[in-house]
């Protein structure tokens, strides 16, 4: 009887739930979409790009709307609950408001494994595909020449790189042109028709390589058939996109903050994100802690606006500390860890304290 109850309580919260998550998940891609026109500043989106761009937009913000959505699930639930008297009802039964809440607790706990799942495993590799289609978007925008399509020269460095195209989803560089400054002579110069990356590590094939004396005269013109060149300096701000935390999951994550660590370099930053990963979604499990307790202390023959300003209120409160958060941990003022898990550590003291209290 009582697990019937359980599951009765628990299937209430599935079609608010959803409601709610699909609307939160349309009015976030519109605002994805929203930003991209604005960046466009009037000229036209490619479809397909723009399209590809949205649709794998999703998941990331599947992972942000799901703890909203499952808060005004919860709010709106227990309200209705209280509304319709099957709150007292339950009481009359003998449960008292720990019990009434475990299945609540126990959805909270599930949804924010589902999400932490499709955040660690889903969302780094549709966010990659999606900037790549936001990449495509402004080259095709810029309206570049071929030769001007890609020309690095870090600041202070021997080596100038130019590409006449780039495949970012494959790693690969055609119509390559590589000039080696060097020191009182004449550039050394290597073209190739594409460079690959593997390892870090730019190869170069299909090439030829041209040497000049100190006259300027070519002095010797080879074929370059392999050539490997670590191009790590040159390629210093492709290579930190790369690493965007976003487009790492959790154990690409802990890599990289034990390989910053030992090169002794700090990773507040990665270590924030990592943490973030796990925060973000739990934060479904947090929510419940605080807004359920409230809805039965305070839902009582109130309206469904009730549940809603009570979800609203939480959610405010929340974010705010989530920014502070995003501010804190990342740039080193606080130790990235607290700040991850502050917001949710907030919501989790408030809300067993309110527990504790309800009766």
């Amino acid at each position: 009887m009582l697990r019937l109850v359980y599951r009765y309580l628990a299937s209430e919260l599935i079609v608010p739930f959803f409601s709610w998550i699909i609307g939160l998940v349309l009015l976030l891609v519109g605002n994805f979409l929203f930003l991209l026109l604005k960046s466009a500043e009037g000229r036209p989106l490619p479809w397909d790009l723009t399209l590809r761009y949205l649709v794998f937009r999703v998941p990331f913000a599947l992972v942000l709307c799901a703890p909203m959505a499952f808060l005004f699930a919860v709010a709106l639930t227990i309200n209705r609950f209280a509304r319709d008297g099957e709150l007292t009802g339950l009481r009359m039964g003998g449960m008292g408001p720990r019990r009434i809440l475990l299945p609540f607790f126990a959805a909270g706990l599930l949804l924010s494994v589902i999400d932490f799942t499709i955040y660690d495993a889903v969302v780094p590799w549709a966010n990659h595909v999606s900037d790549n289609a936001v990449r495509g978007i402004l080259l095709q925008q810029a309206e570049l020449k071929p030769s001007e399509d890609l020309v690095i020269k870090p600041p202070g460095g021997d080596v100038i790189f130019f590409a006449k195209d780039m495949d970012l989803a494959h790693d690969l560089l055609k119509g390559v042109v590589l000039c080696r400054l060097l020191p009182q002579s004449f550039p050394e110069f290597v073209v190739a028709s594409q460079a690959e990356l593997k390892d870090n590590v730019w190869h170069l094939s299909d090439g030829c390589m041209f040497q000049f004396d100190d006259e300027g005269y070519l002095r010797a013109g080879m074929v370059a058939d392999r050539v490997t060149i670590d191009l790590k300096e040159v390629f210093a701000e492709y290579l930190e996109d790369r690493w965007n935390p976003e487009q790492m999951s959790v154990g690409q994550l802990s890599q990289r903050v034990h390989e910053l660590k030992r090169g002794g370099r700090k990773a507040s930053m990665e270590i924030s994100e990592m943490h973030s990963k796990f925060a973000i979604p739990f934060a479904c499990l947090a929510f419940t802690l605080l807004a359920g307790p409230l809805a039965l202390r305070f839902g009582t023959g109130a309206s469904a606006f009730t549940g809603l300003l009570m979800a609203a209120v939480v959610l405010f409160i929340y974010y705010l500390l989530l920014a502070w958060s995003k501010v804190l941990g990342p740039t080193g003022r606080m130790d990235p860890v607290l700040a991850a898990w502050m917001p949710n550590a907030v919501f989790a003291v408030l809300g067993a304290v309110a527990l504790v209290r309800s009766r």
